[in-house]
């Protein structure tokens, strides 16, 4: 992939999400990266966590490289390649923008929402690399605090919540799915039954839905 910058085998693909994985780790940051790629594998955008480094906690590897990739006037056909499976966060970002397929590094330290994206059809390609797996498990290890954080486990007491849920959630979504009905009405009763299934309350239209 040298050079040209092009790929279509999911595992040349991963080098590259690897290696920005890599170049986090050295910054002191948090070992994910990610890359975007188009239909023909070229790459459209590549990128790392950097939380840490920027002290944004939405620097996601994968929403970097989807901002590293600028605007596309479309998204179906490309694949997002990261080293771990995907946070909800981030695997929204795919659903809303209608990203193909997503190229996965591993789950075994990090079981996120790649079942939730093969069932609505995005196509998921779990690699299970040694490689991945070994970098997140030693980090892990290292800085369980910090990953913690990242993953939304360490909130203030004062919350009442844990990072799996609890809380309200404010939308009008009601007048929304009146206004303009159909497919997008469709998707956000998803988003809703997707909220409520890990433990958010949500006030829809002025009344509480547990």
């Amino acid at each position: 992939m040298a050079g040209g910058q092009q790929a279509t085998d999911p595992q040349l693909m991963l080098a590259m999400a690897i290696q920005e994985a890599r170049t986090g780790l050295a910054e002191g940051g948090i070992p994910i990266g990610a890359a975007l790629f188009d239909g023909a594998g070229r790459v459209l955008g590549r990128g790392h966590n950097r939380r840490v480094q920027d002290g944004d906690p939405s620097m996601h590897a994968e929403t970097t490289a989807f901002r590293q990739a600028g605007r596309q006037r479309s998204y179906q056909g490309t694949t997002m390649v990261t080293t771990l499976s995907p946070c909800w966060f981030c695997s929204g970002l795919v659903r809303q923008f209608s990203i193909s397929r997503v190229v996965i590094g591993e789950a075994r330290t990090f079981y996120g929402g790649h079942d939730w994206l093969r069932a609505h059809g995005v196509e998921i390609v779990l690699l299970d690399d040694q490689e991945c797996v070994e970098m997140m498990t030693d980090f892990i290890a290292a800085h369980p605090a910090l990953w913690n954080e990242d993953i939304g486990e360490v909130l203030p007491p004062s919350t009442g919540r844990s990072g799996s849920g609890g809380g309200w959630a404010g939308a009008s979504v009601e007048g929304h799915r009146h206004e303009r009905g159909g497919v997008v009405g469709d998707l956000v009763e998803d988003r809703c039954r997707l909220l409520r299934s890990h433990g958010v309350r949500l006030r829809l239209g002025g009344d509480h839905l547990a």
